[in-house]
């Protein structure tokens, strides 16, 4: 436009320098057209790999570019959106059937689910008179889970199962023999066993270690005013993948429910539900009813809320855990400040108050020190 404007008026004052400045504008335009007007053929590919990490680790997102056409691209610009700002790289000069690859950091400050992408490639000529952008790859997620810290060994539920976690009841109708003692009538003759009875002249049965269903359920609290402000929230969430992770080395069949996020099977699957968990309004006792929904057959149950609601939040725990049956075992995390009540045990329940995560180890132990 302008080009043509110095044109016309170097044609209407006589001016040399005007016609000059619009032939040479009118000569670049024509040049910059086949840059941007060219088809272009590439195969990109946006990928992360591994496609999780822990909060505040490594985040990185790797292009790849291969030129599908015989003519070279010159240095190509992409954009890249990574969740809420744009980043550009510019390409080396891509020739054909020669792929050329670039790495893109991703922020991992906080907790959540990344959107990368989509890959938008820019034509452009060299004087950046013309510009077409098109769309060369899809967009990729990338999770960021919550931190978490090492756990001893988890409680056994509290029901039968064959093929459970041994506990510390003795039984006489289970599979994990314990010990042999003296018979009383009664007792099932199918358990004496007849070659230490014939040694030690009396009779002897076989006495079981009761052995529990290993389903561990996590419920966690999504109510905005269960919480003085998300980073309880984070807290909670952080214990959450603590304990699925110790679920999964003990090899519980595990659920996690937190709102909308409802998922049951191994760690990784949970952890990545945790990453979508957000406040929403479905709070601690609607996600324990859909808990009962997902993992009737739960046997450990957690449950995790904030210590904004007081006394009201102890009275929501002990609602939420009745909706399960009465054998359940049923561990109760109250997340609060670090100058809050710290206490063990919260109502009828055997649970806790949380500060910070590296408190989380001592505290389950001594809820197992003290019988809870």
């Amino acid at each position: 436009m302008l080009s043509a404007l110095a044109l016309v008026a170097g044609q209407a004052t006589g001016l040399g320098e005007l016609r000059l400045i619009g032939l040479a504008g009118m000569v670049a335009l024509v040049i910059a057209v086949p840059f941007a007007v060219l088809p272009t053929r590439v195969d990109a590919r946006l990928s992360v790999q591994p496609r999780h990490t822990t909060a505040g680790g490594r985040g990185l997102a790797r292009l790849e570019v291969t030129n599908l056409l015989p003519a070279p691209l010159l240095h190509p610009t992409v954009r890249i959106p990574v969740e809420h700002r744009q980043t550009y790289l510019r390409l080396p000069l891509l020739r054909r059937g020669r792929p050329a690859a670039e790495e893109v950091d991703v922020p991992t400050e906080r907790r959540g689910v990344v959107d990368i992408g989509p890959v938008w490639g820019t034509r452009a000529d060299p004087l950046g008179l013309l510009r077409r952008e098109q769309r060369w790859a899809d967009p990729v997620e990338f999770y960021v889970r919550p931190r978490i810290v090492g756990l001893q060994p988890l409680p056994p539920g509290g029901l039968h199962d064959l093929e459970g976690v041994p506990s510390d009841q003795t039984s006489m109708t289970d599979l994990a023999f314990h010990a042999l003692r003296e018979y009383v009538p009664g007792d099932d003759l199918r358990h004496v066993h007849w070659r230490s009875s014939a040694r030690a002249g009396e009779l002897l049965v076989r006495q079981y270690h009761d052995t529990r269903r290993s389903h561990a359920c996590v419920v966690v609290d999504d109510a905005r005013d269960a919480y003085l402000d998300a980073e309880d929230f984070e807290l909670a969430l952080q214990a959450a993948a603590s304990l699925i992770v110790r679920a999964g080395i003990d090899d519980y069949e595990t659920a996690l429910v937190c709102g909308v996020q409802q998922a049951f099977g191994d760690p990784g699957t949970l952890l990545d539900a945790c990453c979508r968990a957000h406040l929403g309004g479905l709070g601690l006792l609607g996600a324990a009813r859909q808990a009962m929904t997902l993992a009737p057959d739960t046997s450990l149950l957690v449950l995790i809320t904030g210590r904004k609601g007081g006394v009201r939040a102890d009275e929501t725990l002990m609602r939420a855990a009745r909706e399960f049956p009465a054998g359940v075992r049923t561990i109760a995390i109250s997340v609060d400040r670090p100058d809050g009540e710290l206490r063990v045990g919260i109502g009828e329940l055997g649970g806790f108050t949380l500060t910070a995560l590296d408190d989380l180890p001592a505290m389950l132990n001594g809820l197992a020190r003290f019988g809870r």
